[in-house]
């Protein structure tokens, strides 16, 4: 396990960015591929994949207690959140540019093509509107629309901004505040990779946790009980009837 952790590790260090990364970003991806592939392993363990028949692992997997389903799939997500977290702190890319209407620039392998920025009214603001067209190797990506709000009854500038998610990464561009002259404007443009895998884990990490508690042991307690009075010479409570 320790083996395949670390080829895993540095495999995907030098895939994510050429010439290596941060030496903790190692590490972070170490220990989240001892998460993910152990947890499987242990898993295939359990029902002896490949050392017996399919139809006898199928069906070793399918009378496993579901405690270790639960198991399986919390410790995976750990991975998982591991590697997500990872990835956001060591290789997210950050932009800070002036940009007027027409501009272009490119963040992180994403081109981004300034259209335009308008008035919008809001319910209880004024805004200034960008819109933003997001291209990668020459395919639309997306279509972003940042704002500068303003409210007028608290005398307060907010900005809004606009957010574009993959499987892979989170793309978010603000709008800041306009130059001297007014022909341009402050743009922040942000790159952070694997930041939807934190919460892919989470939700994983969840749903592993709901799974065990459906485990019977662990929702009746009565038999316990009952042997414990046993043992002392007391009287147990009858049981539930199921």
């Amino acid at each position: 396990m320790a083996g395949v952790a670390v080829v895993i590790a540095v495999a995907i260090t030098a895939y994510v960015k050429a010439g290596g990364g941060p030496l903790m970003a190692l590490v972070g991806i170490a220990l989240a591929a001892w998460a993910f592939v152990g947890s499987l392993v242990e898993f295939a363990d359990r029902i002896a994949l490949f050392r017996t028949s399919f139809r006898n692992s199928w069906n070793r997997a399918v009378h496993l207690p579901r405690s270790a389903w639960g198991m399986t799939i919390a410790h995976a997500s750990i991975g998982l959140s591991i590697l997500g977290m990872t990835g956001t702190s060591a290789w997210q890319t950050e932009s800070i540019t002036s940009m007027k209407p027409g501009d272009r620039t490119s963040v992180a392998g994403y081109e981004f093509h300034f259209d335009s920025v308008g008035l919008v009214n809001g319910p209880n603001f004024k805004a200034e509107r960008g819109i933003f067209t997001v291209t990668k190797d020459g395919r639309p990506i997306a279509t972003l629309e940042p704002e500068r709000r303003s409210y007028s009854t608290t005398r307060m500038t907010t900005t809004e901004s606009a957010i574009h998610t993959t499987v892979f990464s989170d793309l978010y561009v603000a709008l800041g505040d306009p130059t001297q002259n007014g022909t341009a404007w402050i743009v922040r443009i942000y790159h952070h990779p694997l930041v939807p895998w934190i919460w892919i884990g989470g939700v994983g990490m969840m749903l592993g946790g709901l799974v065990s508690l459906t485990d019977r042991r662990f929702r009746i307690g009565a038999p316990e009980r009952r042997r414990a009075a046993g043992k002392t010479g007391g009287k147990s409570a009858p049981l539930p009837a199921e």
